[in-house]
């Protein structure tokens, strides 16, 4: 399909981590520290509450609180690791 600035181009499947791979980092990155965030908040939440289980912890946990632990983790991924998922795009001769 192609428009008079645009072209649409279907690419086959899983085939975004080839093209885009700065995306895989970043969000392997954001996984991490997010991951990192929830465990804190679950052994914060033991130490307040010795009878609660993590998956209690983790059931209770409301979208809020949620939106602010991604915040939080995407404000931890530092620049360098951002620079470091464009590494393999530039080692790209065109």
């Amino acid at each position: 399909m192609c428009r008079k600035n645009t072209s649409v181009v279907f690419l086959p499947a899983n085939t975004t981590s080839l093209m885009q791979p700065c995306y895989q980092g970043r969000i392997g990155a954001l996984k991490s520290s997010y991951s990192h965030e929830m465990r804190a908040r679950i052994l914060e939440s033991f130490e307040d509450n010795e009878e609660i289980t993590a998956n209690d912890s983790a059931e209770k946990t409301t979208l809020l609180e949620a939106v602010h632990l991604f915040s939080s983790s995407r404000n931890r991924i530092l620049v360098d690791t951002i620079r470091n998922c464009f590494a393999p795009v530039d080692s790209v001769k065109h």
